[in-house]
């Protein structure tokens, strides 16, 4: 009867040794791509995301640049109109 188990035992890792053989080739034959190419792609989707969000934030910085400039300049136009009033009400 050891014997049996034995042969038992034996027949389960072959089966298993060639299940995962047979499933390693199966997976590298229908693998889309390598490991270098995938890296590849990914170093490449990588830096285009990379340069689309610098392009993105430089041209944040840009618009929020001009909008400081705007509102300064609107408030030292402000501040003139204060400093007229201010003569204004002095000159009473």
């Amino acid at each position: 009867m050891s014997s049996n188990n034995g042969n038992s035992f034996f027949a389960f890792l072959t089966g298993l040794v060639v299940g995962a053989v047979g499933g390693a080739l199966v997976a590298l034959l229908y693998a889309p791509m390598s490991g270098q190419e995938m890296r590849t792609q990914v170093r490449t989707k990588a830096q285009a995301e990379y340069d689309r969000a610098a392009l993105e934030y430089h041209k944040q910085v840009e618009r929020l640049n001009q909008e400081l400039a705007s509102v300064r300049a609107q408030l030292s136009k402000q501040d003139e109109q204060i400093e007229a009033l201010e003569e204004a009400v002095e000159e009473e």
